[in-house]
This record gives C-alpha cells, sequence and structure tokens, in this order.
C-alpha cells in the first residue's frame, strides 16, 4: 500500500460524529476504487466504473435524506 493509501486508510475510521461517518464511508469507496483498479489491471479484471457510480450516487443520495425519512425512494 502506497502512503498516500495508507492515509486514507486512516481516514476511514470515523468518531461518533454523523458527518464524519459519511466522509469515513466516502474514504473508504475511494481506497476500494483505488485499492481495486491496483489489483485488477495485473490480472486482466474488468473494474465496473458503471457500478461504482451507481453505488457512489446511492449513497449521496441516501446522506441527504431527512432524518425521518421512512423510504428511500
Amino acid at each position: 500500500m502506497e502512503p498516500k493509501q495508507w492515509e486514507l486508510l486512516q481516514k476511514t475510521y470515523s468518531d461518533a460524529d454523523y458527518e464524519n461517518t459519511w466522509e469515513a464511508l466516502f474514504t473508504t469507496c475511494a481506497l476500494f476504487r483505488q485499492l481495486a483498479l491496483q489489483v485488477a489491471d495485473p490480472f486482466d479484471f474488468e473494474y465496473r466504473y458503471e457500478d461504482d457510480e451507481q453505488v457512489s450516487a446511492h449513497l449521496e443520495h441516501v446522506r441527504y435524506l431527512p432524518r425521518d425519512a421512512h423510504e428511500i425512494y
């Protein structure tokens, strides 16, 4: 793992603060994306960017739901 990736890994741990928890989740996604690409390339695996974008969009949607929401969509 490169030093910048190690720094990202450390940011995936959050305190109990609501906003920091979301930031930690998105940092986790970014780190996963970086490492998945590093692993996929030498093994000729395809990284499915469309799936990544859909998951990221879903998480952003959920993040900004009202706290009293009873449905996601």
